[in-house]
């Protein structure tokens, strides 16, 4: 398969999970590159224990936490605390629980839901936000997502060809 049928196939999933991980376009970009020319350097290491995706996909992984380890950046931890309800000494809701149920297909809701959910998703740290964002928005099985992010050994040193850029 030529670099152009690989970033073509591959690179638009490559972006949004390095982007997941990375939380930052640029960042994303640099270490999904760094992930393709790893990939290129070593197609011939493919032994098919995965499916193809998931071993691209679990390169780009490696090569975006890479590239936050580098970057000195830190996603920072989220107390438990911080995310769970609150509840009085009776045990009942501190604050009311919104019920969104009869309103799900009005577009205001929708976009408010989005935004909620994306903020939700923005507090969780990297490595939980991706697996979430695989299952639910890319639709991965549990066996992919692990495939994808099972960490073996560094495969690259460094980023994203994605869409033609170099």
């Amino acid at each position: 398969m030529a670099a152009e049928d690989l970033v073509a196939t591959y690179g638009d999933r490559a972006c949004r999970l390095a982007t997941r991980i990375t939380g930052n376009p640029q960042d994303a970009e640099e270490a999904v590159q760094d992930a393709f020319l790893s990939v290129i350097r070593k197609i011939d290491s493919f032994r098919g224990e995965s499916a193809f995706g998931s071993w691209i996909y679990r390169i780009v992984a490696n090569a975006a936490y890479q590239h936050c380890r580098r970057r000195g950046g830190r996603v920072a931890d989220v107390s438990l605390d911080k995310l769970l309800p609150t509840f009085d000494e009776h045990g009942r809701h501190v604050a009311p629980v919104a019920d969104w149920s009869m309103t799900v297909d009005d577009p205001a809701r929708q976009t408010e839901l989005r935004m909620v959910l994306s903020a939700a998703l923005a507090e969780l740290p990297a490595d939980y936000r991706v697996v979430e964002l695989l299952r639910d928005v890319d639709g991965l099985s549990h066996q992919e997502i692990a495939e994808t992010l099972v960490s073996t050994s560094p495969t690259s040193e460094s980023g994203c060809i994605a869409r033609g850029s170099s």
